[in-house]
C-alpha cells in the first residue's frame, strides 16, 4: 500500500478528516488554505486574512468548513492562533489525501539518477509558468529507490499539490507539500511563488517561504529536503523528461477499468499510475560507470591531455517561439552529468539517453 494512503488510514485524526471530507468538499477546502498560507506569507492579521478569504473563494462554504475545522482544533483548549493553524494543517491533509486518492500518481526515481539529479548546481533560476508544465496537480515522488538519500534526508517521498490562486489582478503558485519517511507522515511545508515571467532562484523561494518543521532536528535538513523537492519538480516540469509509466502500472489499470460498475454511484477504488523517472539515465549511467570509468583518453594533440573527470550536471534554460512573440516561453532542459576524456569502447561521446514527453 502506497505510505499517502496508509498513513492516512492509521492516523489519529482520521475520523476528524473523514468527517470534514463528507460535510465540505475539497472545492471548499483548499480556497481556505491558499488564503491562510498567503495571509501568513504577507503578514496580514486575521481580519486582512478574512478579506483575503472573500476574494479568492466562495466565502460562505470556505469560512464554515474553516470554523468546522476550528472547533475540532481547539477541542484540547488551545489558543486561538494555535487552533487555526491545527484547522488548516487538517485542510491540507485531508484535501492533499482526497485529491491523491482520485488520481494516484506516483513518480519513482531511478537510484542513480536521484544521485546525479541532486548534484545538479541548484543556483538556477525559474519561473511559474513553469508548473503549468507539471504533470498532475497532485502526485507522490518516490525517492525509495536511494537508500543512502532516504536514511541522510530521513525522507521516503512527498506528496505535493500544485495549486495557484488569484488575487485581484496578481496569481500565486502555491505547493502544499506533506513528507513521509517509514511510512509516515514527518512534516508539511507550503512554498509560494508568484506565477509571472519574472526568474526567481531556487533559493529564494526557500528562504522567502515560511516553513514550521515538525519532527526535523534541523531546519538544514529540512532545507535539503525542500531542495530535493523543488529539483525534482523542475525536472518533471522541463521539456522532454525520462518519464515512463511502467508496463505493470499499465497492466493494473487496464483490468481495473475493465472491472469498474458502470454505475457511478458504486465507488470504485482505482490502482496507482506509476511512472519511473530517469530510468533510462541510470541504466545507461550504471553501464557506462562500471564498464568504462579509469580507461584514459588516448589524445592526438601536442597539448598534455587532462585526466579524465566529470562535468556536473545543470539547468540549462532556452527560449521557444518566435522572438518577441507573446507566446514566447522560456524553458529548461536537464543536462547530464557527462564525462570528459574518457575514452568510449563505442566510439559515442554522450551517454545514450531516452526522452519522453509527459502526457
Amino acid at each position: 500500500m502506497n505510505p499517502v494512503i496508509d498513513d492516512f488510514m492509521s492516523n489519529e485524526y482520521r475520523d476528524t478528516h473523514e468527517r470534514l471530507l463528507q460535510k465540505y468538499p475539497v472545492s471548499a477546502l483548499e480556497p481556505a488554505v491558499c488564503a491562510y498560507y498567503l495571509a501568513n506569507h504577507f503578514d496580514l492579521n486575521l481580519t486582512e486574512f478574512i478579506k483575503l478569504l472573500a476574494t479568492t473563494s466562495d466565502t460562505s462554504s470556505a469560512v464554515d468548513a474553516l470554523n468546522f475545522a476550528f472547533k475540532v482544533a481547539r477541542q484540547d483548549e488551545i489558543s486561538f492562533e494555535s487552533g487555526l493553524t491545527g484547522s488548516i494543517c487538517t485542510f491540507q491533509y485531508a484535501a492533499q489525501v482526497e485529491r491523491f486518492r482520485r488520481t494516484k500518481q506516483v513518480y519513482t526515481f531511478d537510484k542513480d539518477f536521484l544521485t546525479e539529479l541532486l548534484d545538479t548546481d541548484p543556483n538556477v533560476t525559474i519561473t511559474g509558468d513553469l508548473l503549468k508544465t507539471a504533470p498532475h496537480k497532485v502526485m507522490y515522488l518516490d525517492y525509495s529507490a536511494n537508500t543512502e538519500i532516504c536514511e541522510q534526508l530521513q525522507l521516503d517521498g512527498t506528496l505535493v499539490t500544485i495549486l495557484d490562486i488569484e488575487v485581484g489582478d496578481d496569481v500565486y503558485w502555491m505547493l502544499f507539500c506533506t513528507a513521509y519517511y517509514r511510512g509516515k507522515s514527518m512534516f508539511m511545508h507550503e512554498l509560494i511563488m508568484p506565477n509571472s515571467n519574472e526568474p526567481t532562484s531556487v533559493a529564494e523561494i526557500i528562504n522567502t517561504s515560511k516553513i514550521t518543521y515538525n519532527n526535523v532536528d534541523s531546519e538544514k535538513r529540512g532545507q535539503d529536503i525542500i531542495l530535493t523537492l523543488l529539483q525534482s519538480l523542475i525536472y518533471l516540469c522541463s521539456f522532454e523528461p525520462d518519464v515512463r509509466e511502467t508496463p505493470m502500472s499499465k497492466q493494473r489499470y487496464k483490468a481495473a477499468k475493465a472491472n469498474k460498475p458502470k454505475d457511478k454511484r458504486i465507488k470504485h477504488d482505482m490502482p496507482e499510475h506509476e511512472y519511473m523517472v530517469g530510468e533510462y539515465f541510470g541504466a545507461a549511467f550504471r553501464k557506462f560507470t562500471y564498464e568504462n570509468v579509469g580507461k584514459q583518453h588516448k589524445s592526438t594533440g601536442t597539448g598534455s591531455a587532462k585526466r579524465p573527470h566529470m562535468r556536473r550536471a545543470h539547468w540549462h534554460g532556452y527560449w521557444r517561439g518566435k522572438k518577441g512573440s507573446e507566446n514566447r516561453t522560456l524553458v529548461r532542459r536537464w543536462v547530464h552529468e557527462s564525462f570528459i576524456n574518457v575514452d568510449y569502447d563505442t566510439g559515442e561521446k554522450k551517454l545514450s539517453v531516452a526522452k519522453h514527453k509527459v502526457k
